[in-house]
């Protein structure tokens, strides 16, 4: 019996490492081919006919199954989907993953085997949450630069559709980057700013600083008052930066403060026990 389930695990392992390292591999190289316009649409359809797809097309003609990976994509494009799996691959890699866990606690009963067989199973969640929650930090330093740059172009009166092309520049986290680079593209084709403004929002996981942009610009080009706008959210994101980079330097200011004490305290406190030990073995000396 343990031999089948140590046998089972190891191919559960195996099966993950190859699912991952070629879509991985599909991933990149389809990129690659796009910018330097290699894929031809022969070459699309022949991935798409590919196993893995043709049997992820199979289960989504049912509702729920499609109506269940939809969620799962748009929970996925929302966190960032660092390792970028797609619904399919995502529910393949977990119910594997959970398969593994089961071997693990079977084997290995205890308290820490069942909590490392639950991390196991959420490693995909924690992943792709711990690294929105990266993102999130990162792009509050660039919405200043971004604000910065849409306020000096409505000095020169430049439309926002040509305006938002600028702000790829500035922005240095590769998500965000990205995901205004598909907004100024949309804004230039479809010329509808609500619309691409709703998609921008899709793509990230109820983003405040997100959320704040596509409401200042709606309502800059709804009032026409879009240069007072940009400039007030600028002057408070930028005190907001200023005050969470004084509560940082404080805090880190104080964790070394303590770190000292602590120290100060163990030091004395063997001190005061050497000098207490001699000071009780010279009484018993005289005492005797």
């Amino acid at each position: 019996m343990r031999f089948i389930l140590y046998y089972s695990s190891l191919l559960s392992l195996i099966v993950i490492a190859y699912l991952i390292a070629n879509h991985l591999l599909n991933v990149v190289n389809k990129d690659i081919k796009e910018a330097r316009g290699e894929l031809d649409k022969k070459e699309i359809k022949k991935s798409r006919a590919s196993f893995y797809k043709s049997f992820d097309s199979k289960l989504r003609k049912n509702e729920r199954v499609n109506s269940m990976f939809s969620r799962i994509d748009d929970k996925l494009i929302r966190l960032g989907n660092p390792i970028h799996l797609n619904s399919f691959y995502y529910l393949l890699i977990k119910i594997l993953l959970l398969i593994l866990g089961i071997v693990y606690v079977k084997n290995f009963f205890s308290t820490v085997s069942v909590l490392l067989s639950i991390l196991l199973f959420f490693y995909i969640d924690i992943v792709n949450y711990s690294k929105n929650i990266k993102d999130e930090k990162l792009m509050r330093l660039d919405f200043p630069e971004i604000y910065n740059a849409l306020e000096i172009d409505t000095y020169a009166e430049i439309p926002f559709d040509k305006s938002i092309v600028e702000c790829y520049d500035v922005i240095k986290n590769q998500r965000l980057k990205k995901a205004f680079s598909d907004l100024s593209a949309e804004v230039i084709t479809k010329k509808d700013i609500g619309s691409a403004l709703n998609n921008l929002k899709s793509k990230f996981n109820n983003t405040i600083e997100i959320n704040s942009f596509a409401l200042t610009i709606e309502q800059g080009l709804q009032t026409g008052a879009m240069r007072e706008m940009l400039g007030n959210q600028r002057r408070v994101l930028t005190k907001s930066f200023l005050n969470s980079k004084d509560i940082e330097t404080t805090t880190k200011n104080m964790k070394v403060t303590i770190a000292v004490l602590l120290l100060l305290i163990s030091a004395s406190s063997i001190i005061v026990y050497s000098f207490a030990t001699k000071i009780f073995s010279s009484l018993n000396f005289l005492l005797k």
